[in-house]
């Protein structure tokens, strides 16, 4: 009785998606509100020309928002272990990371195509397929050693990629979408020594401006329960999507 009580305490990964997105608001926010009129001002504009309050408000909030990333870094491989058809899981991110393209880029730049940053879905796709890949090669018959290449190597291209299109490339510097890679990896790689992949995960945050550090704090509290049915979880593909057409249409007219 007792560990059945425990077993339900906790985050179970439901509200991990609501607290996730909340923290993705303040990014949207950041980028479709305040940084609206920063975006407005012109590629010519310096620090001078932006009021010392907006600005502060804009990278507080942009930055604040990485918090989300390992936590989606956690549900994306939750999703790959629970999810009762990876071909429909893949489908489902396609759809979203291609319907979000244009809304994310009106959202960061005030343009419905431009290619300095693209939406973290890509990433979270690409994730999935090193996964796969990751789950190919363990059932394959190939040696310790080869499948230890093989990750690798798979690993590298796709970090590199990442890179070459600036997925989630924030303030032109920093590298959200591999950020969010690294975690997957180390959850996934690291699964079964939980200390040390926190420990780990908990490394990389910190070197990445502390605050996706904080979202590790936060999934020290998961109880690795669902939480939801099929229809609740499908939710949460609209809702991104949705989030940035109103969080642009309010920074474009004030509405």
């Amino acid at each position: 009785m007792a560990t059945e009580e425990l077993s339900v305490k906790g985050l179970s990964d439901f509200k991990l998606k609501v607290i996730a997105l909340i923290l993705l608001c303040f990014g949207i926010f950041s980028t479709s509100v305040v940084g609206h009129g920063i975006v407005l001002l012109g590629a010519g504009a310096t620090a001078n020309d932006i009021p010392l309050d907006q600005l502060t408000i804009y990278v507080v909030t942009e930055i604040l928002s990485w918090t989300a990333l390992p936590i989606y870094a956690w549900l994306l491989l939750s999703g790959f272990e629970h999810t009762s058809s990876l071909k429909n899981y893949v489908l489902r991110l396609l759809v979203l990371a291609l319907i979000t393209e244009p809304l994310y880029d009106f959202s960061v730049y005030g343009t419905a195509f431009d290619m300095r940053s693209q939406n973290p879905v890509w990433a979270l796709l690409i994730s999935l397929a090193v996964l796969y890949f990751f789950r190919y090669l363990r059932g394959s018959q190939m040696s310790k050693a080869q499948q230890v290449l093989g990750c690798v190597l798979v690993s590298l291209a796709a970090i590199l990629w990442l890179l070459i299109f600036n997925v989630y490339t924030r303030f032109g510097f920093f590298p959200g979408g591999i950020v969010l890679f690294l975690f997957v990896i180390i959850f996934a790689t690291l699964r079964s020594k939980v200390n040390t992949m926190m420990m780990t995960a908990g490394f990389v945050g910190a070197l990445c401006v502390v605050t996706p550090a904080m979202g590790l704090v936060i999934l020290h509290f998961r109880n690795n329960e669902l939480g939801m049915g099929p229809m609740a979880e499908r939710v949460f593909y609209f809702l991104y999507p949705m989030l940035l057409l109103l969080f642009s249409v309010y920074g474009v007219t004030g509405f």
